[in-house]
């Protein structure tokens, strides 16, 4: 018959009958998966950093009429910002809420004053430039040469990973984690100042 006649032809031809049969899976573009992100290194981006660039009173509440003395911020120490700026309408100042990361204390502090050009805190990049030779180490407590990972030279850029705190030893070194922003397989600790207040990194 017709019919068989065509189907003997699209056999000899190997087509199947002249359909050809799509392969789905192969039709389909290749799924591509972004670059996940860890949530600690997620909440490390959406973190704030103010550094202190004159003395400022940190305290327990918002509002500056009402609130009580904590302790003094140093000029150089670094504030991690929870909540704000937020205006305190008793003083017409803006104020933020966060940590010391010198000590960890919580409170608030006054960005700026009343007066033009009265700035106590700015905002602060992540990175550190290298102003005087110091040893990189392997762990926040180590301050000896046996872990040290090698020396920074001057001039030499720091990615920061995690933000300064003290070391657990009587000197009191101001410390953070970084990697080297040129070799970023080389990380570890520096101190950025120490007990006598020499500094050895500044904010790049």
């Amino acid at each position: 018959s017709g019919r068989d006649a065509v189907a003997a032809k699209a056999a000899e031809k190997g087509d199947g009958g002249g359909i050809e049969e799509k392969d789905d899976k192969a039709a389909k573009p290749p799924r591509t998966k972004g670059e996940l992100i860890s949530r600690q290194d997620f909440g490390r981006v959406l973190r704030l950093f103010y550094r202190v660039t004159k003395e400022v009173t940190l305290s327990d509440n918002r509002l500056l009429a009402e609130s009580r003395q904590l302790r003094r911020l140093a000029v150089g120490e670094v504030m991690d910002v929870l909540r704000g700026p937020m205006l305190d309408p008793s003083s017409g100042v803006y104020r933020v809420y966060g940590q010391a990361l010198k000590d960890g204390i919580l409170g608030y502090a006054s960005i700026s004053g009343k007066k033009a050009g009265s700035s106590f805190l700015i905002p602060m990049q992540n990175s550190f430039r290298v102003l005087k030779p110091v040893s990189l180490h392997k762990e926040l407590k180590d301050t000896g040469d046996a872990n040290v990972i090698r020396e920074l030279v001057e001039g030499e850029v720091l990615e920061v990973v995690d933000w300064s705190r003290n070391a657990p030893s009587a000197t009191s070194l101001s410390r953070v984690q970084a990697r080297l922003q040129e070799d970023p397989d080389v990380a570890g600790w520096a101190t950025i100042a120490d007990a006598s207040g020499t500094m050895f990194l500044e904010a790049a």
